[in-house]
């Protein structure tokens, strides 16, 4: 490759990283692209493993895009419901993640503000326990989050998923939903063991 060429490549691939990144007064921070510009990046946080940080991750991420100036919805299937107490959020149960992928919400109803501008959270309740017994009932239970996010639109930037551990129904749905998957995983055996299990059946949904 000539001088020439490789000075092409390099400017398009920092024009590329430049468009995905936002300056703050202290920093560079990355920005998810959004799919096209009318389509919201959806992000699901996942391990197969417990206790590694999924709801820490999910719940920083979500602060520090709102904080750089996006609009983001935290998204909770857990039903622990970590990620709302982690927020200041109580959970009430009279609208949720639940509702959404019943199709009885739409996101933009079923999501709550909190204390932090540009962040709102749809809070996971305990009815999500036994979720997959009855998506179980529907055609194509699957696509429920899919089906339920699409209704009504996503009026948000990003939507950030927090799944519980283990390949269930909720998070295959977030999985089928989400257009980024992040891993945190620590540096254990069994960590490991939970990152190379979740990576195998990413691709086999995909």
């Amino acid at each position: 490759m000539s001088e020439a060429n490789e000075a092409n490549t390099a400017n398009e691939a920092n024009t590329a990283n430049e468009a995905n990144t936002v300056n703050t007064a202290d920093s560079v921070i990355w920005a998810p692209p959004p799919c096209s510009a009318a389509e919201t990046t959806v992000i699901t946080v996942f391990n197969q493993k417990g206790g590694i940080g999924k709801t820490t991750t999910s719940v920083n991420l979500a602060t520090c895009l709102a904080a750089s100036g996006f609009t983001v919805t935290l998204f909770d299937v857990d039903s622990q419901s970590n990620a709302a107490t982690s927020l200041g959020v109580l959970p009430t149960g009279a609208k949720g993640s639940y509702h959404v992928l019943k199709g009885e919400a739409t996101l933009a109803e079923a999501a709550e503000a909190t204390i932090f501008p540009g962040l709102s959270i749809c809070s996971a309740i305990d009815e999500l326990a036994a979720i997959d017994l009855e998506l179980a009932q529907e055609n194509e239970p699957h696509l429920a989050l899919r089906r339920g996010l699409a209704r009504g639109g996503m009026a948000t930037d990003v939507v950030i998923i927090d799944c519980p551990p283990a390949l269930g129904m909720l998070p295959v749905n977030a999985l089928i939903a989400s257009h980024l998957v992040l891993m945190p995983v620590t540096p254990e055996p069994l960590a490991h063991d939970g990152l190379q299990m979740a990576w195998r059946h990413i691709n086999r949904i995909q």
